[in-house]
């Protein structure tokens, strides 16, 4: 793999930097894919099923931190802007961490979308976990503005790591769901230890004196990010977290586990590989736009989406071929039609791998508005799975080949998009 990026990416940095990431991903990767088996025999499908309800929640409000001010960070002028970027930041992550706990205890109060399954004391979890995750992206994203991504890499491992030690180690005292629940907390913080130190080792200039009018300013300079970007973030990451409550309520706990857990298993390449890459190709595009050399831009946004792709193709055709005969043998045999949905989930994935990552060019071009048009359609394909199962009886399967099916069309010409916002740019 790592010699098919080298070949694919420029002669520069560039491929340094991303197989550097890579190599603390694969790490987290490793100790993710390693755990999984001994978590759901500690765990039953319902324990699972449960906090992937609370996931759902904690994965869409999480893009609401910092209103999406952490992107800022990578287009600021100096370093004197960048402190009150992200002060800006760190002040609104706060707030909005503050605002789950109603948020949630809300949605539990009204029993919608199955989220009256999660513990009383769960809005809490929620404001804890969410604080230290909304301060970790903003020391991460001005890591990536100072080019220092084994910081990052090793961030990653120290949230995997710290994650899934909790998990085990509390589902070993048969601590049960508020184990799972505990874990997200520790390796929200365990990623923003391992990120703050060096960043302010790094800060070549002096900390500015607090000024409110001139965080003011700021964030009107940037008010784009929370405008546009913010929502459509928003609501893509709604279309995403969605299903599992949806099938929580349609199909039960259990059905939720099983879905929760593949999804989860597909956030090991998605979610590192995929992040990995967008973090590299967002560094190296912005440093292209800010020189005005749209153009060696362009080239870059098609070489990294043909790396994507080749890489891709590996869990892709695993996912289809190797996940419904292996599952049963590796989690466990109440864990077998989790092999099913892994397999039918494969399209979908594959086509979020890649054009995911490839998104943040609308971000770094200030072109939020085109993501949310793909992000609407993506929620509308959700809803509107839900309305035919409701009134037709989908069984799980049925909803999840539909589910696939409906968003990578939706991801496919999200990609097409993206592409002429960067040739019309």
């Amino acid at each position: 793999m790592s010699s098919r990026v080298k070949n694919i990416l420029p002669k520069t940095g560039i491929g340094k930097s991303l197989l550097l990431l890579l190599s603390g991903t694969a790490a987290a990767q490793a100790i993710t894919a390693a755990s999984m088996p001994i978590v759901t025999r500690l765990y039953t499908p319902e324990m699972i099923g449960i906090i992937s309800v609370y996931l759902s929640f904690f994965n869409f409000w999480r893009t609401l931190l910092t209103w999406r001010y952490e992107s800022a960070l990578l287009v600021s002028v100096d370093e004197e802007e960048s402190h009150h970027v992200f002060r800006l930041g760190a002040l609104l992550a706060f707030f909005t961490s503050l605002l789950a706990i109603p948020a949630l205890l809300g949605l539990q109060k009204a029993e919608l979308l199955g989220f009256n399954v999660l513990p009383s004391w769960a809005p809490l979890v929620a404001f804890l976990s969410l604080l230290g995750y909304g301060w970790f992206m903003l020391y991460r994203s001005w890591l990536l503005r100072l080019r220092d991504v084994r910081v990052i890499s090793l961030s990653t491992v120290a949230r995997s790591g710290s994650n899934v030690g909790a998990r085990i180690s509390a589902g070993a005292l048969s601590f049960g769901v508020f184990g799972l629940f505990f874990a997200e907390i520790v390796g929200s913080w365990a990623a923003l230890g391992a990120v703050r130190k060096r960043t302010r080792q790094l800060l070549k200039f002096a900390s500015p004196d607090w000024c409110s009018q001139k965080i003011k300013i700021t964030a009107l300079k940037y008010r784009k990010f929370a405008q546009f970007e913010m929502p459509s973030v928003a609501v893509d990451q709604l279309a995403i977290a969605l299903p599992v409550p949806i099938i929580a309520m349609l199909y039960g706990p259990q059905a939720a586990g099983w879905f929760g857990l593949a999804r989860l298993l597909y956030a090991i390449p998605n979610g590192q590989i995929g992040k990995t890459a967008g973090d590299v190709f967002q560094m190296e595009f912005g440093s292209c736009i800010r020189k005005k050399n749209h153009r060696e831009g362009e080239k870059l946004f098609y070489k990294f989406s043909l790396g994507l792709f080749v890489i891709g193709l590996v869990p892709l055709f695993l996912a289809i071929y190797a996940a419904p005969p292996l599952v049963p043998y590796i989690f466990g045999e109440e864990w077998r039609n989790m092999g099913a949905i892994v397999s039918t989930m494969a399209p979908w994935m594959f086509t979020a791998l890649v054009v995911s990552s490839m998104s943040r060019a609308l971000s770094v071009l200030q072109k939020q508005h085109w993501k949310l048009l793909y992000d609407v359609s993506a929620l509308l394909v959700v809803l509107l799975l839900y309305v035919l199962s409701k009134e037709r009886g989908l069984e799980l399967m049925e909803f999840v080949s539909y589910l696939s099916y409906g968003l990578a069309v939706t991801y496919v010409l999200y990609f097409v998009v993206i592409a002429l916002s960067i040739r019309f740019s």
